[in-house]
């Protein structure tokens, strides 16, 4: 498989498309936060203005989404509140701004990117979570990720290498795993 994926997905409950600069001040919101820059290995400390144009640059559509949920009018994307990040660039990634956690919106979202993934014919996809990020942790194995080894990442925010379960998705996990 190669090539991006559709740079607009829908779920029962969510829009994700491509990131754009109107998501800036949500974005550097969240990612300002060292309790979420901490699970996210790329992610500096601060996060700023030049850190979200540095990023927005290279998300390219169909790789990296914007989770959105759309508002109650019959309005476009104006009315959709931004909740968060998931991509496959190249393995999964995503977090969500903390009014969006717990509701099941993260794992509603790499559903359906990972179900794109695979009916395009791809066999697996990797990704991790920091030991100690039990939330990471359960939406993994509630998409059927299985782990594979325990490994260190460098986490930019802490400057520090920490350790992380490494974990790996087959498309027969995944179709196994559908709600």
């Amino acid at each position: 498989m190669t090539g991006a994926l559709p740079a607009v997905l829908r779920t029962a409950r969510l829009v994700l498309r491509p990131l754009g600069p109107a998501d800036a001040g949500a974005v550097i919101a969240t990612l300002g936060d060292l309790g979420t820059a901490r699970w996210l290995r790329p992610v500096p400390h601060p996060f700023g203005a030049a850190d979200f144009d540095d990023f927005l640059a290279s998300a390219e559509p169909g790789r990296i989404w914007a989770i959105t949920e759309p508002g109650p009018g019959p309005g476009p994307a104006d009315d959709a509140r931004f909740c968060g990040l998931v991509g496959l660039a190249p393995r999964l990634g995503y977090w969500l701004c903390p009014a969006a956690r717990g509701r099941g919106l993260v794992q509603e979202a790499a559903r359906a990117v990972l179900a794109a993934h695979f009916a395009r014919g791809a066999t697996a996809i990797e990704s991790y979570y920091m030991l100690g990020n039990d939330a990471s942790a359960a939406v993994l194995q509630g998409l059927g990720f299985v782990p594979t080894e325990v490994g260190t990442v460098h986490a930019r925010a802490l400057d520090a290498d920490v350790p992380a379960q490494w974990m790996v998705l087959s498309a027969e996990d995944f179709a196994a795993h559908a709600p």
